[in-house]
């Protein structure tokens, strides 16, 4: 975060807002894996640097978001095999999603925490 941000959110409780802005990572990633395929469709593979294609919906049925401690939230996705679509194996180019919905949320993220700290 940048550090204007940090220095004005001394002594704030910004936790709502952070846990509403992985919120919205999280619909943004289940709505990246969700475009390409869903349960009861023949499952096709994405391609290599593309959000990986649903295919039984557990793995956005894994993903989450909460917080831990104040002023702090995670997304998350539980699936172990979430983190080689994310960012691939050796036999696997990457399929990321969770990385490229946090980046375009960024913005709107960095927003509501200025709003939040002006009160």
């Amino acid at each position: 975060m940048a550090r204007h941000l940090r220095e004005g959110a001394k002594g704030k409780d910004l936790t709502n807002v952070l846990l509403k802005a992985a919120d919205r990572v999280r619909t943004d990633y289940i709505d990246r894996v969700n475009e390409g395929g869903g349960p009861g469709k023949a499952h096709v593979p994405s391609l290599p640097g593309q959000a990986p294609n649903t295919d039984t919906g557990r793995l956005v049925g894994s993903a989450g978001s909460q917080v831990r401690k104040k002023n702090s939230a995670e997304t998350f996705v539980e699936a172990e095999y979430a983190v080689w679509l994310e960012f691939g194996t050796d036999k696997m180019a990457p399929r990321p999603a969770l990385g490229p919905a946090f980046d375009d949320m960024l913005p709107h993220i960095r927003e509501n925490i200025r709003k939040a700290i002006k009160g």
